[in-house]
C-alpha cells in the first residue's frame, strides 16, 4: 500500500510531459542508488544539453524548458549555474531534491 507522500509523488511525476519525465529519468540515473535503494540527492552532477540530445534526441530549445520545469515543480535544484566568461564555458550543476523520489 503507497503511503501518502507516495501517492503524491506519483501524482506528480504523472503530470510531467514526455520530455520533463524522460529527462528527469536521465538525471535521475546519473545519481545512483544507496544501499537502501533510495536515490543519493546529495550527488552533484552535469547535464549538459549535447548529452541530452545525443542520448534523448531533444534539442536544447525542450532540454531547456524540460529543466526549469523540473526545477519549478521541485524535482531538481541547481547547485551552480553554467554561462560563459573569456571563451571559456561550464554547465550548469544540479542535484536531485528528495521532494518527490518516494
Amino acid at each position: 500500500m503507497l503511503t501518502p507522500n507516495e501517492i503524491l509523488a506519483v501524482m506528480a511525476k504523472s503530470k510531467l510531459s514526455g520530455p520533463q519525465m524522460a529527462i528527469y529519468l536521465y538525471m535521475r540515473g546519473k545519481c545512483g542508488k544507496r544501499d537502501s535503494g533510495n536515490y543519493q540527492t546529495t550527488t552533484k552532477f552535469e547535464c549538459p544539453y549535447s548529452f541530452i540530445k545525443e542520448d534523448l534526441g531533444y534539442y536544447s530549445k525542450t532540454s531547456s524548458g524540460a529543466i526549469r520545469t523540473l526545477e519549478k515543480k521541485g524535482f531538481i535544484k541547481l547547485f551552480r549555474q553554467g554561462g560563459s566568461k573569456n571563451k571559456k564555458k561550464w554547465t550548469s550543476i544540479y542535484n536531485l531534491s528528495d521532494n518527490w523520489l518516494k
